[in-house]
């Protein structure tokens, strides 16, 4: 069952490389020093239960090529984040959330949403849906260039044609409203490819419009 929560939730999502975790770290420091009350939680980090899938995924490199296995590992993250989150806090900030769920297997299986929904919320039955989403929006040519600056191997869903793929599930399932989980969820688009102080200004003015500050 899904757990209720009483405070504002609000997620950041976006492909990798469009300065999310960056984004999301910058909002936390102006968040402290203005000495907001909130607590944070991230979904998709390694989880400290050290779970039987964690542990797999460590292990075993061929894990992290396989897309069901990656999608037990990440609901197994999910699940645990979930319950370690106080979501009576007036304000909950997510770097991602269960979109980024839905985003990495959609249409993964025979093309199929509905296969896709299936799976997302029968492993991750707990977390809420976002109140909010700030999305990173970029162009796939200045993801890829970031990511390659980076100087570490790709992810599988950092290859281009996954990419490409996820942009389309973002634009799929920010505009077909095609996930009941999701039907409250409002959405705020911000242009990534600007300097990441110019993301920074409209993401706090987005945040601060919506929890009615000045």
């Amino acid at each position: 069952m899904t757990i209720n929560h009483s405070g504002i939730y609000i997620c950041f999502e976006g492909l990798d490389g469009s300065g999310k975790s960056t984004l999301f770290l910058e909002i936390i420091r102006r968040l402290k020093e203005n000495k907001y009350q909130f607590t944070t939680i991230c979904p998709t980090k390694p989880s400290e239960n050290n779970s039987f899938f964690e542990i797999l995924f460590r292990k075993y490199s061929f894990t992290k090529k396989s897309s069901l296995i990656r999608a037990f590992v990440y609901a197994d993250r999910s699940n645990y984040a979930c319950h370690q989150t106080k979501w009576d806090t007036p304000l909950i900030i997510g770097d991602r959330s269960i979109i980024t769920s839905y985003v990495t297997r959609w249409r993964r299986w025979f093309n199929s949403r509905f296969l896709s929904r299936l799976i997302v919320d029968s492993l991750e039955r707990c977390i809420p849906a976002p109140d909010h989403v700030i999305y990173l929006s970029a162009p796939i040519s200045l993801l890829r260039k970031r990511l390659l600056q980076r100087g570490h191997p790709l992810d599988i869903d950092e290859t281009e044609e996954r990419a490409k793929q996820m942009k389309n599930a973002y634009h799929e399932i920010q505009t077909e409203n095609c996930i009941p989980r999701l039907n409250k969820t409002i959405w705020h688009t911000i242009d990534a490819s600007k300097e990441k102080e110019v993301v920074a200004d409209a993401a706090w003015k987005i945040l601060k419009d919506i929890i009615g500050v000045k």
